[in-house]
């Protein structure tokens, strides 16, 4: 796999038994993707360590999404608060949700904040192209199937975990 990006973002906890998921923690990520198949994986640490275990990791797949949200109607849309307009958040959704009470809940949507506009743009136009390179490769033949693991798959988050 080839290393597409990486860097720091910020991503909002998810709400376990154990946090009520509000509190946002500061991330490090990396998008992988296979050249010859357009797989790709989304994966964050606590630290840009080499050799350090993935806290979380979601499939990039053809059925996944990014979305950027930028003012107060994406926002609620999205169960988040209307203060965050503004602040270059965008989700990543390993797989889409069916409908507004599911997504409010979602245990495979990555909610993250850059540090600038244009660290936001390259990290959701890599999504973006990582999605569209695995749509394509599942027209041609592939399974397109969803795939979550760690952070993104609803077992508790570590990062929630006192």
């Amino acid at each position: 796999m080839k290393l597409v990006i990486s860097g720091w973002l910020t991503k909002k906890g998810q709400s376990t038994a154990f946090s009520s998921g509000k509190q946002w923690h500061r991330r490090y990520f990396e998008l992988w993707q296979e050249p010859m198949d357009g797989t790709a994986a989304l994966k964050y640490f606590t630290s840009d360590e080499p050799h350090e275990k993935p806290r979380g990791i979601a499939r990039v797949h053809a059925a996944s999404s990014v979305r950027v949200l930028d003012d107060e109607a994406s926002l609620t849309d999205h169960g988040l608060d209307r203060s965050l307009a503004g602040r270059r958040v965008f989700v990543f959704q390993a797989t889409p949700a069916k409908d507004k009470a599911e997504l409010a809940k979602a245990k495979f949507a990555f909610f993250l904040e850059a540090e600038n506009a244009s660290v936001m743009h390259s990290w959701v136009t890599a999504i973006s192209e990582a999605i569209a390179d695995n749509r394509h490769h599942a027209a041609a033949g592939g399974d397109g199937e969803a795939g979550v693991v760690g952070g993104a798959s609803g077992a508790a988050d570590l990062d929630d975990l006192p």
